[in-house]
Order: structure tokens, then C-alpha cells, then sequence
């Protein structure tokens, strides 16, 4: 009974039009790392140099040297900014901690109603 209006609100959710990626482009603050999908391929890690009209100017690293390459907002899929991410690392040691942190709760619970 549950799953009908579960399955409509997905289905409303996927009429609602996508964001527009010049006005996401133009939110960012340049020298952003980035996440670029285009036609052809995907760029893990890329900097925001610059945003116009037509499209934007991002710096790759290619081959040693720092490149930057255009593309105009028709040629590209998904823009993503990597900014404020957490690290794999970072994220195991965290749940790590989360998880000590509630054993300890439930210790102290345990011990004292008991």
C-alpha cells in the first residue's frame, strides 16, 4: 500500500526539469576542482578557469603540463565540483569513530542497567 505513493512522488520527481549547468557553472568560484562528463569522456579532476556565455574553460593535467580546454555547455553532460569532499580514508575513520562512539553508549547503558 505504501509503494503507490512512493511510486508516484518518483515519478513527479523525474518530470522536474534538470539544473541548468551554465547557472551551476556560474555559482561556482573559479579555481574549483571539478568533475567534467562530456560527450566522449569523463574528467576526474579538472579546475574551473573561466565561465562565459557559450561554455566554460577548465585546466587539465595532461601529460605533465597543465592544459586548459573549452567546451560549450551543448557538449557537456554532468559538472560536478569536488570541493568540500571527504577522502576514502578520511570516511572509513570516520565511521569507524561513529561506531566506537555508539559501542560505548550501549556499554554504559548496559552497565548501568545492570
Amino acid at each position: 500500500m505504501l509503494f503507490r505513493p512512493i511510486s508516484l512522488l518518483l515519478f513527479f520527481a523525474l518530470l522536474l526539469p534538470a539544473r541548468d549547468l551554465r547557472s551551476m557553472a556560474l555559482q561556482l568560484p573559479l579555481g574549483t576542482p571539478l568533475r567534467v562528463q562530456t560527450q566522449t569522456q569523463t574528467i576526474v579532476k579538472a579546475r574551473l578557469q573561466s565561465v562565459t556565455d557559450e561554455g566554460i574553460s577548465i585546466l587539465v593535467l595532461d601529460g605533465g603540463a597543465l592544459k586548459e580546454q573549452t567546451y560549450r555547455y551543448s557538449e557537456l553532460r554532468y559538472l560536478e565540483s569536488r570541493a568540500g569532499r571527504m577522502s576514502g580514508g578520511r570516511a572509513v575513520l570516520t565511521t569507524l569513530g561513529i561506531l566506537y562512539g555508539i559501542s560505548m553508549v550501549c556499554t554504559l547503558v548496559l552497565l548501568a542497567a545492570h
